[in-house]
């Protein structure tokens, strides 16, 4: 079972057909100036299966999937509010399960393009107030395993492109913004696994293309505030394994070549 908050977050889809299409050009800028808040809180005495609860909070959100060999991407995202996602759990027993979750972001630009040939792609994302994620539980005994997880981040770029060939991608991210994760776990016994994870970061350019293509890449990352991650767990007892894991990162590129498809 899953309970899942709703995204507050200002965001755009757009979703290809297929590769008969034409090709896909967006020109596209978000502002988003005020303040996101998303809160999850379950208090019960006694749960027979499994718990899941989920909170999301964000700013400026763009998702596509790419149509055409020779899409054209210009997204600019500015973000000048506050986005807080907090999960609270206080639970006497659990049969089962817990999974427990939050996410904050100010600024996030996904795309996979299937059957994309050639991309020229130009975005620019700026964040100046705090995206903040905590996840906090207190559970007396769990059955089964416990994980609870807390991202937040200000300036996402995620690129999935199998057949690209050339092209160029042009990359601005400038954060401003205090990022901060945390997680905060308190339990009397848990039978299984306990899994604690934190992760923060300012800016992350992500982009996984074939090994032969050549798409050259103008990437500039200018983080100028605090990145915080924490992880706190004080419990009892753990028939399994307990892993606690906590990041704090300013500015990442990543990128991974792929086999590609013919």
């Amino acid at each position: 079972m899953n309970i899942r908050a709703l995204f507050a977050a200002a965001s755009v889809a757009v979703l290809g057909a297929g590769s008969a299409a034409a090709d896909t050009v967006v020109s596209l800028t978000q502002h988003f100036s005020n303040v996101a808040t998303s809160h999850v809180s379950a208090q019960v005495g006694f749960v027979c299966c499994e718990v899941g609860l989920t909170s999301t909070a964000g700013g400026n959100a763009f998702e596509a999937t790419l149509q055409g060999s020779n899409p054209r991407l210009n997204v600019n995202q500015f973000f000048f509010g506050d986005a807080i996602a907090t999960t609270t759990a206080n639970i006497g027993h659990v049969n089962g399960d817990v999974g427990l979750s939050s996410r904050a972001f100010a600024n996030t630009i996904s795309a996979t393009g299937p059957d994309t040939i050639v991309l020229r792609s130009n975005t620019h994302q700026a964040a100046n107030i705090d995206p903040s994620a905590y996840t906090t539980a207190h559970i007396g005994s769990v059955g089964g395993d416990m994980t609870a997880l807390a991202a937040a981040s200000s300036n996402t770029l995620a690129l999935n492109l199998p057949r690209v060939q050339t092209g160029e991608v042009n990359a601005r991210q400038l954060n401003a913004a205090t990022v901060n994760a945390g997680v905060t776990l308190g339990f009397g016994q848990v039978a299984g696994d306990v899994g604690a994870q934190a992760s923060a970061t300012g800016n992350t350019i992500a982009m996984a293309a074939p090994a032969l293509a050549f798409t050259p890449i103008s990437a500039n990352q200018v983080n100028h505030a605090p990145i915080n991650a924490f992880v706190s767990i004080n419990g009892g007892g753990v028939g399994g394994s307990l892993i606690g894991s906590g990041s704090a990162i300013g500015n990442v590129v990543s990128i991974t070549r792929v086999a590609g498809v013919n």
